[in-house]
């Protein structure tokens, strides 16, 4: 391609011509959002989000279609091309019916992730779990007690029975990170920063702020004014509600993090703002609502009378142990609640909550008046104290008048009005009016408030100013936040308020710009559960909620023991399968809600009509919810065009167009192949991952890439992961196979981390193998192996790193008659014939080839390139006796099992009409005659001469094959045919051959050979093969009778139930190293989780060997002379010529050929099973 000028943002520069403006854009990092596009399908332009302006066009052109030209003046960013691109996402956004965060998290104050949580807890994931909720909240195991749990208000399980009981799930996740001592959350923090911050209050806002910021490497100094810390959290809840034990905790974990607290320091009267304005860098004011509210009434100086948070902060300190016989308490909200409860556990015999509107009205949490109801508390409700009565300065008594409900006031409820002459006398000794609290801020307006003569500004109900979005003050430097903005609040939403603070103040520490939080763009089914139809929702069976056990009501009346008991294990596993998981599994990675943040879309700006598609979770594997699909139309494309299934397509026409399997069918019932794909080229959530044993939820996992070691094509395969459980798996980055995994890869992943695996070593004593320890195990081996040194066989498969199959070998060289197999291989004839242990040509001249014969079928992701070229222009000729997805795509289907019959014929009509090259072969064909005669002189039959004439008009020619599903003779068969046209190892001309199995190249290097005549070894070391695998009962007798048998095995196989010493394996996603595949290229492989074993396969190996050798010095060692070592590139071409001696073609004619017969090893079995077994439940 020529080079062209072209003017980008005003910019002049050089690209190649044919380039897309969107292709030169991202060679320069120059973000354009698109959807649709995708860089191994042709532009499709159907998302319309990618347009830029180019002088001259006619309006806004998609760069993704557009290609460049000689002149051509490109703006990729103005108002205008903004305007357009929200445009086009607003209007894709009208008709998608999902919601990107679980209305739970929404309405959470603290932006809790809930539905996440709750996922990790349903796993099993407790510490994770707890990090995931000390993210925006730092109290879980007080506010997991105390939380009036606002996320159970949209909580979307109620459309089918009750909520999902979040607060009881995130306090069971708590108290278990806590009891795991040695492995409870405490948060790294950065290395010191050097600033300081002085916060006021120790409460639950202060100690946020605190947490968050000393996180950040700010040194946080807090200033209390009461004895000990918490706050309301400790003076202002109960023990029986928040035993202070756990607060205690709670609140060391947050001074493990270097904060200081000072106590018995009041502001105003220790220090002044002055002081701290002065000797920190920055200052947090949280010191909460510690002023009971008056009621205003005569009798309230009565002795007897306590205001709310008064009497509660008394009990807690001990100055109050004594309570009237019959106490009334005045109020309807929780402090209310807390005070009536406490007076009956401090001995009152009768106590009253007086509430001047109905019961329904009550700002109280439901659960807590439903208890004090269970314990006795009488609740007169629609009445209202107008005078307290005493006698000798005592409470004797209350005047109460009676009320009926008006109209609405300001909050929306119905204004109590008082009922005339309906006044009573309530006979009481003891009154707690709990009507309200205020911050005690008056003494800001005096001296001790000022600072460089200004003043906090002060709201009319005695609250500080503050910008609500930033937790800015008026003055620079100073944050508040919790009861002290809010006045009387929840702890939930002082702690959103800390949250606030504390990002405001980190960037304030850091010289940056204090702005509000940007929100992420956030759609959603409806504002309400109440709005959604209960339709959605049938299939869904209805399941109690499990509610937690209380003590007795006799045993807690007359104690301050904790009410609420935690759940069991087995309830907390069934509680949070109830939880639906509303949020998209794909929010934090979704391209959609992306750009709708970053434009600043509204979805419900062109809304109308929308579509509401059911969800199909009928496949096992993947779930579609085409309510979220964008019909960008990659799934299709990709499907059909690189996967060559085409199991998805467009149904429909206009506004219901609708991407679905043909009549809108289960993918089930399409020849969808479950490679997963479809999954990873979706921009939005409309095909996700299913997990069979975990749940899934939108988490912001960790992800590694590795090289799965499933099959020989060495594909990439990235693993998310939380701690050591993996969730889910995607296709990872590799140039070799296209970013392409199949299913094994994909959903196999569960199979390796399965129960059933061998976890320790085992020793056979008497008739049974027991666990032993790895010394035992090492030390019986080297032994044995000493005294059995002429006698013992190592077996091993391809399953390995290069490192462990260099050591496998190396244990097998030091003894004497070095005796090496295999039962994976199944003979080579490119190994026997060319003495090389790979392809001799790379994958990649299928790209550069006419013509594609493919003999039998092969590995997914060599069949996904072969599609790919042949969508580029090459033919394809397929030799299968029945149908798969390349004889349906196939420009020459030669339906057949008579596979050596078939290439024989090739050969001899290559021959008979001079297509054969002379040249070639005069210089690397030795008994060219004598093979050509016994080729003549097969009987010939016109059947197939039709394909022959056609493979002869082609000058480039691949052929293709897997070493695993094809026959030993059939192979030589190919490799004859393949040597008389003169082009193997040819760019675009030659043999590419693959493999089921793992690692052949290595495994063939190191000098394994194919399993003969087994039957007269005394004694086997056999890593990885199971020898009884697919019914060998040869091999048991074999078996049985061995001197000594060593099995090191991931699973307990039939073989490795036989074996004298055990070993435990670990899968590749647990190791390190190096691997090659088909091609003769060395990748990497990382360890993605730990090991099962508790040793790495090499270590073990290593002491086996008596080897002192560091794991880097080891992959030195093993991979040093492979002269290929590229993770970009495929390996170099190897061709006949180049060998020191001609070739000598074996002539094969048999009636018919034959599959192998290894097709799998254990492992790729199990995951077959797991396949199979899957879809057929379903």
């Amino acid at each position: 391609m020529a080079d062209i000028k072209i003017i980008l943002n005003g910019e002049e520069i050089i690209v190649q011509e044919g380039m897309t403006i969107l292709e030169v854009a991202q060679e320069r990092g120059i973000d354009i959002p698109t959807l649709c596009h995708d860089e191994y399908l042709k532009p499709f332009g159907s998302c319309w989000i990618c347009l830029v302006e180019v002088k001259g066009a006619r309006g806004f052109v998609p760069s993704c279609a557009t290609k460049v030209y000689e002149g051509m003046e490109v703006n990729t960013d103005s108002k205008e091309v903004r305007e357009a691109r929200k445009m086009a996402l607003e209007l894709l956004l009208s008709d998608h019916y999902a919601d990107c965060t679980a209305p739970c998290i929404l309405e959470c104050p603290a932006r809790v992730d809930v539905q996440g949580y709750i996922a990790l807890v349903h796993d099993g994931l407790y510490h994770e779990a707890v990090e995931l909720i000390k993210k925006r909240l730092p109290f879980p195991l007080s506010v997991g007690r105390v939380c009036p749990a606002f996320c159970e208000k949209e909580c979307r399980r109620q459309i089918i029975d009750e909520p999902v009981a979040i607060r009881q799930i995130k306090r069971f996740a708590a108290d278990k990170d806590l009891e795991d001592a040695a492995h409870t959350f405490i948060p790294e923090c950065k290395s010191s920063t050097g600033k300081r911050v002085a916060i006021v209050g120790a409460g639950p806002a202060g100690l946020s702020v605190a947490y968050y910021l000393a996180q950040q490497g700010h040194k946080c100094i807090v200033y209390e004014a009461m004895a000990e810390n918490g706050g309301m959290l400790r003076y202002g809840i109960p023990e029986y509600r928040l035993p202070k034990e756990v607060l205690d905790k709670e609140i060391d974990l947050i001074k493990k993090l270097g904060v200081e607290i000072h106590n018995n320091v009041r502001l105003g009267k220790d220090f002044t703002l002055e002081f701290l304005y002065k000797e920190y860098d920055a200052i947090f004011l949280g010191f909460g609502a510690w002023t009971a509210v008056s009621m205003n009434i005569e009798g309230e100086e009565l002795e007897g009378c306590y205001l709310g948070i008064d009497f509660l902060r008394m009990v807690t300190e001990g100055e109050l142990k004594k309570v009237g016989k019959r106490v009334a308490v005045i109020g309807g909200g929780n402090t209310a609640i807390d005070a009536a409860r406490t007076a009956l556990r401090l001995g009152a015999e009768k106590v009253m909550i007086v509430y001047r509107r109905a019961e329904e009205q009550m700002p109280a949490d439901e659960v807590e008046v439903k208890d004090a109801k269970d314990e006795g508390v009488e609740f007169h409700l629609l009445q209202n104290p107008t005078k307290i009565i005493g006698k000798d300065g005592k409470v004797e008594g209350m005047q109460v008048i009676k009320m009926r409900l008006g109209e609405p006031d300001s909050s929306g409820r119905r204004r109590p009005v008082p009922i005339e002459n309906s006044e009573f006398i309530m006979q009481v000794d003891m009154v707690i009016p709990a009507v309200s609290q205020k911050p005690d801020t008056q003494f800001l307006l005096d001296d001790a408030g000022m600072i460089q003569n200004n003043k906090l500004n002060l709201t009319r109900w005695s609250t500080i100013e503050v910008d609500e979005k930033t937790m800015c003050t008026n003055i620079d430097k100073i944050f508040a936040g919790g009861d002290l903005t809010r006045g009387p609040s929840t702890v939930i939403e002082s702690i959103a308020d800390a949250y606030t603070a504390a990002q405001s103040i980190d960037k304030f520490l850091n010289g940056k710009k204090i702005q509000p939080l940007k929100e992420k763009f956030n759609s959603k089914k409806a504002e309400s559960y109440k709005d959604i139809p209960p339709e959605e929702y049938e299939e869904y069976e209805k399941i109690k909620r499990f509610k937690p056990n209380f003590l007795p009501v006799k045993d807690r009346i007359t104690n301050f023991k904790e009410v609420e008991q935690i759940f069991t294990e087995e309830e907390v596993k069934k509680e949070t399968a109830r939880c639906i998981e509303c949020g998209c599994d794909v929010n934090y990675t979704c391209d959609l809600r992306k750009y709708a943040t970053d434009y600043d879309a509204i979805a419900t700006r062109y809304i109308g009509m929308v579509n509401n598609h059911p969800i199909d979770k009928t496949h096992p594997f993947i779930l579609r919810d085409a309510n979220k699909c964008v019909n960008c139309g990659r799934c299709v494309r990709t499907c059909l065009e690189i996967q060559g299934v085409g199991a998805l397509g467009y149904i429909y026409r206009g506004f219901g167009t609708l991407v679905a399997p043909e009549f809108g069918e289960s993918l089930l019932k399409t020849s969808c192949k479950s490679c997963g794909k479809c999954i990873d080229v979706c921009p939005v959530g409309a095909l996700t991952s299913r997990n069979t044993q975990y749940k899934l939820a939108p988490l912001d996992l960790e992800k590694v890439e590795t090289t799965c070691a499933l099959c020989g094509a060495g594909c990439k395969v990235a693993f998310y992961k939380e701690n050591e459980v993996i969730l889910k798996a995607e296709a990872g980055n590799s140039p070799i196979t296209q970013n392409n995994v199949c299913f094994n890869a994909h959903f196999g992943y569960e199979v390796l981390r399965s129960d059933e695996r061998i976890t320790q070593p085992m020793l056979r004593k008497g008739n049974e193998l027991k666990p032993v320890d790895w010394k035992e195990a090492v030390d019986y081996i080297t032994d044995k192996f000493t005294e059995l040194e002429r006698k013992v066989a190592f077996f091993s498969n391809g399953n390995f790193t290069n490192e462990e199959l260099y050591l496998i070998g190396k244990l097998a060289k030091q003894y004497k008659d070095e005796k090496k197999f295999s039962w994976e291989l199944n003979g080579s004839v490119v190994h026997d014939q060319l003495g090389i242990n790979y392809s001799p040509n790379p994958t990649s001249d299928f790209e550069k080839t006419q013509l594609i014969v493919l003999i039998g079928d092969v590995t997914h992701t060599v069949g996904v390139k072969i599609i790919q070229a042949q969508k580029e222009g090459a033919k394809l000729m397929v030799l299968h006796p029945g149908e798969n997805r390349f004889t349906r795509r196939a420009d020459y289907h030669i339906q057949s099992n008579y596979y050596i019959e078939i290439i024989n014929e090739f050969a001899k009509y290559l021959v008979e009409y001079r297509h054969h090259n002379i040249d070639y072969i005069v210089d690397c064909i030795e008994n060219f005659v004598d093979f050509n005669h016994q080729l003549q002189h097969m009987i010939q039959t016109e059947e197939f001469e039709e394909f022959a004439r056609e493979l002869i008009q082609y000058k480039k020619v691949i052929f293709v094959y897997s070493e695993s599903d094809i026959d030993y003779d059939t192979q030589n068969a190919i490799f004859n045919l393949s040597m008389l046209r003169g082009n193997i190892g040819a760019e675009g001309n030659g043999l590419v051959t693959c493999s089921e199995l793992a690692n052949m190249p290595y495994l063939k290097k190191m000098g394994f050979e194919p399993v003969k005549n087994y039957s007269r070894l005394k004694a086997a070391a056999i890593f990885g093969e199971d020898p009884l695998f697919n019914n060998r009962m040869e091999a048991y007798e074999w078996l049985n009778n061995l001197e000594f048998l060593l099995v090191a095995d991931s699973y307990m196989t039939e073989t490795a139930k036989m074996a004298h010493v055990l070993l435990p394996l670990n899968s590749f996603i647990e190791t390190q190293g190096m691997i090659t595949n088909d091609n003769n290229v060395v990748q990497k492989v990382e360890k993605v989780i730990t090991t099962a074993t508790g040793k790495e396969n090499w270590f073990v190996l290593r002491d086996l060997l008596g080897m002192d050798i560091s794991f880097e010095k080891l992959s030195e060692e093993a991979n040093k002379d492979n002269p290929y070592r590229d993770e970009s590139h495929e390996s170099r071409y190897s061709q006949p010529a180049e060998m020191e001696k001609k070739i000598h073609l074996l002539f094969t004619h048999k009636p018919s050929t034959t599959r192998s017969t290894i097709l799998l090893n254990n492992t790729r079995k199990r995951i077959a099973d797991f396949k199979k077994e899957l879809l057929e439940k379903v």
